[in-house]
């Protein structure tokens, strides 16, 4: 973290749990600093054996929907000056699966988990063209994207555009959470002006500060499959060869 910047610890954040038909799902809620209209709201419900998704964000018209497990905003702070430098949006949702996704298995399977999320990366920005940025996402630069190891099965960190106007993109992740669910993280981070003086910390430095904010949240991240996944997951690598 930058020396001159203050906010939450995500190695002090409150553990919390999640269990899922295949899995259970442990990180650390950041403790939000109540610095300037924060949101700190994390989903009751921590048990979804079985769960009925009738009530879930639905989208498309393949079954898919989602459910918001939590969403916490804050601001980053100069330690000497107390001035507000980024305002950041934490985001983390359970998505869930059609059933022919189900069936294949295909999150279970650490390439064709890759390949899902880039042909929906590239759907998503097929309208956000890089116009000659280096830095913006695109299907030349694979949305620089990136490996996330895991224990069991990998996780994938890429970079969006989630059309807020930011000049830089932000970063998300994925992780599968069984046959039916998968993780989605994503990290909203915007520089802070005031009409009298411009943000003393440059779009690239904070960039580069949201990027090992990101990668620090994620380290925090563990997922447990059960003995019947990991079966599953272990006759799938087995097929591969």
């Amino acid at each position: 973290m930058n020396d001159h910047l203050t906010g939450p610890q995500f190695m002090e954040g409150d553990l919390v749990s999640f269990v899922f038909d295949e899995s259970q799902l442990t990180f650390r809620a950041p403790k939000v600093p109540y610095n300037t209209d924060t949101i700190d709201e994390i989903c009751r419900e921590r048990d979804f054996r079985n769960v009925d998704t009738t009530s879930w964000d639905h989208f498309g018209d393949e079954g898919h929907c989602s459910k918001e497990l939590l969403m916490q905003t804050w601001n980053y702070e100069d330690i000497i000056s107390h001035d507000n430098i980024a305002h950041v949006v934490l985001k983390i949702e359970v998505l869930k699966h059609s059933d022919s996704e189900f069936a294949n298995c295909l999150s279970l399977n650490n390439l064709t988990f890759r390949d899902y999320f880039l042909a929906s990366l590239k759907a998503h920005h097929a309208n956000s063209p890089p116009n000659g940025r280096v830095y913006w996402p695109s299907e030349e630069n694979n949305f620089f994207t990136k490996t996330i190891p895991g224990d069991v099965l990998d996780g994938l960190q890429a970079q969006v555009d989630l059309g807020g106007g930011e000049k830089y993109p932000a970063p998300s992740a994925f992780f599968p959470l069984g046959r039916r669910y998968t993780l989605r993280v994503s990290f909203n981070f915007g520089s802070l002006h005031y009409p009298d003086r411009k943000n003393p910390y440059s779009d690239e430095l904070l960039h580069q500060f949201k990027l090992n904010l990101f990668d620090d949240f994620l380290s925090h991240i563990r997922i447990e499959y059960t003995p019947e996944t990991i079966a599953i997951i272990e006759k799938l690598k087995e097929e591969q060869f």
